[in-house]
């Protein structure tokens, strides 16, 4: 009789939370008691074997019972989703590349006297695929963690982030203000090879006072992924021409929405509204959240910038003999202390306008986030936030 798997994990789970599989086995075979008993157990991740681990059980009641966690074993395979500068053509829905699809194959090991050494069974129960993300949510996140929520599906499905959102009818709509440079990247679950692939819109309706102009673009399977992410910048839509020069000028904002072929919404709505450069001196922060998409946040106020610098230098005697006719003389242009190499480090301090409490909520993960970029028009650079410390309040 073969194993039988009891547990398994939800279809989409963070990397680095519990992934784990339970697991059990009959306590004799035929009338017989089973003795030395263990379940061997080959983990794959996208088709690939990559180990076999001896489980032993860990409660033995009505039957052998057993857990493996493969948090540990699989999520070193998991890239980071990177944040590029624009190239000469990007795909503005693209497959982030930042999960693996995981299952394992289970045998019985068991021996029915208890001075022989057990055999490894022939029968195999092989696991339902899962998809570890990379992604790392706290534990009361994780023990209510459902990912439904965030898969494409309807106009109630969220995006994969902790910014705030209203619900009205069904719709879960998201507000942002920008500059016109700013970048915004939004994630969701898509299709695998798990799905069905179907074809669907991306529109991009750019709100402009005299009209609005949309932009529909159809992606078809080859673009998607198990997490699919779209990218957003005004300015690379003016420098791919999707959009005239008349549409990036009088544009006042974008609603970007996810739709099936038939113009039915399939995510949440997200609104752009952009803001006027003119009074915007801050910077638009991009940085990886805890679901492996990134979150953006624009402080609004003057930055200041300030420099450390260091020096390493040597110094020189006053003056030079003269070979030619044996002579010393004083040069003043060349004795004294001469830097021969200097350390600059540039640190930018931003200032953002009064946050309310889901604000400061939102923008706290940014100290806990260890990919943080900068972004200025199509350009990206990553820093170090050296903060130390933040501080959360909350009023009653």
């Amino acid at each position: 009789m073969a194993v039988t798997i009891i547990q398994t994990p939800d279809k989409f789970t963070p990397s680095d939370n519990p992934i784990v599989y339970a697991f059990k086995q009959p306590l004799s075979i035929s009338g017989n008691t089973k003795y030395n008993v263990s379940f061997v157990v080959k983990t794959f991740v996208n088709g690939a074997e990559i180990g076999t681990f001896e489980i032993f059980p860990e409660l033995s009641t009505s039957d052998h019972y057993g857990k493996i966690d493969l948090s540990d074993k699989v999520r070193g395979y998991i890239p980071n989703h990177p944040v590029n500068n624009t190239t000469a053509s990007p795909t503005f829905l693209y497959d982030t590349q930042n999960y693996v699809e995981t299952y394992i194959e289970i045998r019985e090991k068991y021996s029915i006297d208890p001075d022989v050494d057990p055999d490894i069974q022939v029968a195999i129960t092989t696991s339902s695929v899962t998809i570890p993300f990379k992604g790392s949510l706290s534990r009361s996140e994780f023990a209510t963690w459902d990912y439904s929520n965030y898969k494409k599906g309807g106009l109630s499905r969220q995006f994969l982030t902790d910014k705030s959102y209203t619900s009205a009818y069904g719709v879960a709509s998201y507000t942002a203000t920008e500059k016109k440079g700013y970048t915004t990247i939004l994630s969701y679950f898509d299709n695998s090879d798990l799905d069905t692939p179907t074809n669907y819109y991306v529109k991009f309706i750019y709100q402009i006072p005299s009209g609005n102009v949309t932009q529909t673009t159809t992606f078809t399977a080859s673009y998607q992924g198990a997490v699919s992410a779209i990218r957003f910048n005004l300015q690379e839509q003016l420098d791919l021409g999707n959009i005239t020069q008349s549409t990036y000028d009088n544009c006042t904002g974008v609603i970007i929405a996810v739709q099936d072929l038939s113009n039915v919404g399939r995510m949440g709505l997200y609104t752009i509204y952009f803001s006027d450069a003119c009074f915007d001196k801050g910077a638009n922060l991009l940085w990886l959240n805890k679901y492996g998409s990134y979150d953006n946040y624009r402080f609004t106020y003057n930055s200041r910038i300030s420099a450390k610098i260091e020096s390493k230098s040597f110094s020189k005697r006053q003056g030079e003999w003269n070979a030619a006719n044996n002579s010393y003389s004083v040069n003043n242009n060349t004795f004294g202390k001469i830097d021969y190499l200097k350390t600059i480090t540039k640190q930018l301090e931003l200032s953002s306008d009064w946050l309310t409490e889901d604000q400061q909520a939102y923008v706290v993960n940014l100290y806990e986030s260890p990919l943080v970029y900068i972004n200025e028009g199509t350009e990206v650079e990553n820093v170090v936030i050296t903060n130390s410390s933040s501080e959360y309040v909350s009023l009653i």
